[in-house]
């Protein structure tokens, strides 16, 4: 199995009391696997998807992705795990404003070694702009975000996810301030990648980016429960 949850449970202090946010999450996902999730706002889903990818450290359970559970790790062990393994598509904005489109998609691959010396400026660049034009916005390559929409933004940011060619693909709501006709765009991209054997796990409120998915799991007050 590719990404092994079990037990999973965060807790936070309200009013002194403890208060779970995530309560004793179970969750399998294999190779090829296009899971999503769906459920009210505030009932626990991103912190679900923040501890799936290793940015958040659960009270309870385990996360193991390809048989090892990643909160053995140290922070840059799991940082480096994330970077070549994951790719994590935040609810919110999360582009550097100070580096071009091109530099913020390309700056995750630098950053993992699988490229080197003469090779990462060609490639690196050639990667960088081939997922710029499967999410629609090539033409804005030298673009800073502070100069995008919050809809070409989030094209960024998923082609940023894209640079490692990840086995496990982490998305939280990435289609939410998207187009139709983008939005469905996105999902087929999103569903060539799991045919080629990645993992994916979406969090969504879209009804049309539903079909798809292979299996749909419900999140309710922190509670996770398998739909179909």
């Amino acid at each position: 199995m590719l990404l092994e949850i079990e037990g999973l449970t965060k807790e936070y202090k309200r009013n002194r009391l403890p208060f779970p946010a995530v309560k004793d999450a179970a969750l399998s996902i294999g190779a090829g696997d296009f899971v999503y999730l769906t459920g009210r706002s505030g009932s626990g889903k991103t912190t679900l998807l923040s501890m799936a990818a290793g940015l958040l450290k659960p009270t309870a359970g385990t996360v193991s992705l390809e048989g090892k559970n990643i909160f053995t790790l140290n922070d840059g062990e799991i940082s480096f795990l994330r970077n070549t393994k994951i790719g994590y598509i935040p609810q919110g904005l999360s582009l550097l404003p100070n580096l071009t489109v091109e530099d913020n998609v390309r700056l995750p691959l630098y950053l993992s070694g699988k490229l080197s010396g003469k090779d990462l400026p060609r490639e690196g660049t050639k990667k960088a702009r081939s997922l710029l034009e499967q999410v629609g916005i090539a033409h804005l390559a030298q673009a800073y975000p502070p100069q995008l929409s919050g809809g070409e933004q989030r094209r960024v940011s998923i082609a940023r996810a894209l640079i490692n060619d990840p086995v496990l693909l982490i998305a939280d709501e990435p289609t939410g301030d998207l187009d139709q006709e983008t939005t469905a765009e996105i999902m087929r991209l999103f569903s060539d990648i799991a045919g080629k054997g990645a993992a994916v796990l979406l969090v969504t409120h879209e009804p049309e980016t539903v079909p798809y998915g292979n299996r749909h799991y419900l999140m309710k007050a922190g509670t996770l429960t398998q739909k179909n």
